[in-house]
């Protein structure tokens, strides 16, 4: 059995509108392989990458679309709900567009964060 330690940031956000606070999970294990842990009232998801380059996870979470970043942290979630098959419209799925609305924040707080105009 080996024991690493290993050194995960916390960030808490707060203030944002129309959501509750967060806390952010990042966890860098070597250059191009991260974790991102996100928490929003009672919530969580979680997501592990180890082909981003030679990114950290706060650069490779902000580079990347929502739409993959949403597919890594909840697989399942659609974008639109199809009642049945012969529903070509479908209507928005609500969980998705808050899942994104939590995306799009914690990119806004990573570039503050790191010192950057989202």
């Amino acid at each position: 059995m080996e024991i690493e330690k290993t050194t995960i940031e916390k960030l808490r956000i707060t203030g944002i509108k129309n959501l509750d606070p967060m806390t952010i999970f990042l966890e860098n294990f070597k250059s191009g392989e991260g974790e991102i842990t996100i928490k929003c009232y009672g919530e969580g998801w979680s997501a592990y990458w180890g082909g981003m380059g030679d990114r950290t996870i706060e650069k490779f979470f902000c580079d990347v679309n929502n739409d993959y970043i949403i597919g890594k942290l909840d697989g399942g979630l659609s974008r639109i709900i199809y009642e049945n098959y012969d529903d070509e419209k479908g209507t928005p799925n609500y969980k998705y567009q808050y899942l994104s609305k939590i995306v799009d924040a914690v990119k806004d707080a990573l570039h503050l964060y790191k010192g950057e105009q989202p």
